[in-house]
């Protein structure tokens, strides 16, 4: 039913809306957010991916201890050893590439998601006051209607006809006031998009381009660790 609401709501948006531009970004704020809601859960299910291969290959290290601490051939026992604090480092970087998943791309895009919920909510305000203006003008059109027919009667109530002239003053201020601050935010809010739609590719690039770089340390340090076992167990005899 809030699908359906939802959806009636903007076709009437559309129909009234003098501008066609806001009814292109309230869709385009849809789509961003049904996208941004799928990178979230593919990105917290990475990070969780991330956390358990860190967490079995500490458990892994711990295990291959134990066996170097039983192990009663000396060489097999240091190249155990060896193994198992690689197995450990391996898990701190992997933790580490856990973090750096969380604190670039997981708030990254939660963030974003505010961003766009943020958007979304100042466009139902513009469609709010929008209404509020159109409402306005209906009632100044009843009224003044309603004045003409008293005119037009065969004996006119001075009195009523005072207060109607009070009634129609008002109604053109609210009016009035209602379209300047529908102006004003349809002004305020393209302007604000221009802004959203430069920063956001220019913030993804700067969050993108941290994330690779950290992940790229990350690797070679994992390589490094690896490296430095193969280059032991080579030198054992």
């Amino acid at each position: 039913m809030k699908n359906l609401g939802d959806a009636i709501g903007k076709f009437a948006y559309k129909v009234d809306d003098p501008e066609e531009f806001f009814y292109q970004k309230a869709d385009e704020l849809d789509s961003w957010e049904k996208q941004l809601k799928r990178l979230h859960s593919s990105l917290l299910n990475l990070v969780s991916g991330d956390n358990d291969l860190a967490n079995a290959e500490a458990g892994l290290a711990r295990s291959v201890l134990l066996l170097a601490n039983v192990e009663e051939n000396t060489g097999l026992a240091q190249a155990l050893h060896h193994l198992a604090e690689t197995e450990g480092h391996v898990a701190d970087l992997h933790a580490l590439q856990a973090e750096a998943h969380t604190c670039h791309l997981v708030e990254y895009s939660r963030e974003l998601l505010g961003m766009v919920q943020a958007c979304k909510d100042v466009l139902s305000e513009r469609v709010r006051i929008y209404r509020t203006w159109k409402t306005a003008e209906a009632n100044l059109r009843s009224k003044r209607e309603q004045k003409i027919r008293m005119e037009m009667a065969p004996r006119n109530d001075n009195k009523k006809m005072a207060t109607i002239t009070m009634e129609l003053e008002d109604l053109e201020n609210r009016v009035d006031q209602a379209q300047h601050k529908f102006n004003n935010i349809s002004i305020n809010i393209k302007r604000e998009f221009q802004n959203f739609d430069l920063n956001r590719f220019a913030y993804f690039k700067q969050a993108t381009t941290e994330y690779l770089e950290l992940l790229l340390q990350i690797q070679l340090k994992v390589l490094e660790n690896w490296e430095k076992y193969l280059s032991y167990t080579n030198g054992i005899n």
